[in-house]
């Protein structure tokens, strides 16, 4: 129920996956000290292309500090050209959508304490374990790992192949078919480690 009401204030077409993230495992600082966050991803900026069922394609620009810390910039739409620049933040409290047309929208999610937001289900981390469904399916071109996924939901086949940078554990690339029908593919077409702290431009 979070996600579905915080992607629909930032709008799909920046969040297309918005999904609560519940792995980040949280250390107490002790008496009077803040808690520290052990993140699993390195601050980063990246931009992907996405496609989605019905063929609209997104460009879309990540940049991330952190699990409480993002911005997603729309920097291309074929589904609605007007909404080129719409910007969603995530400051760990507050989701903020500033969309060129409907303008400034706010929404500050009921989460646990270990829980956190992604713009997208394929960017969070996994082991990719066959304990958990996923078959290795070896290096692509470029050195990269690839995984699938298959299982059964409703009687239909659902089908995710995951490319994942083995240096980063960051996924590069990511297509889900249904019954062999395309659903979503998203590519990774620039990426860029940051130092900590990671900065905005």
């Amino acid at each position: 129920m979070i996600a579905r009401r915080a992607g629909a204030v930032l709008a799909p077409a920046v969040l297309i996956g918005l999904v609560v993230w519940g792995i980040q495992m949280a250390t107490p600082g002790g008496p009077g000290r803040p808690t520290q966050r052990f993140e699993f991803l390195p601050p980063f900026r990246m931009v992907w292309v996405e496609e989605d069922a019905q063929g609209e394609v997104y460009t879309i620009e990540l940049m991330w500090r952190g699990s409480r810390s993002w911005i997603t910039v729309l920097r291309a739409s074929s589904a609605d050209p007007r909404s080129i620049g719409r910007i969603g933040a995530w400051d760990g409290v507050t989701l903020t959508s500033d969309d060129p047309v409907q303008g400034r929208e706010t929404y500050t999610p009921e989460l646990t304490v270990s829980a956190s937001l992604a713009p997208a289900q394929w960017l969070l981390d996994s082991q990719y374990s066959p304990d958990d469904g996923w078959e290795p399916l070896g290096l692509d071109a470029d050195g990269n790992e690839r995984f699938r996924k298959i299982e059964t939901r409703g009687g239909k086949q659902r089908t995710i192949v995951r490319t994942r940078d083995p240096a980063t554990w960051l996924v590069v690339a990511s297509t889900t078919t249904v019954d062999g029908e395309h659903v979503n593919a998203v590519r990774v077409i620039d990426l860029e480690i940051l130092p900590k702290p990671a900065t905005y431009p």
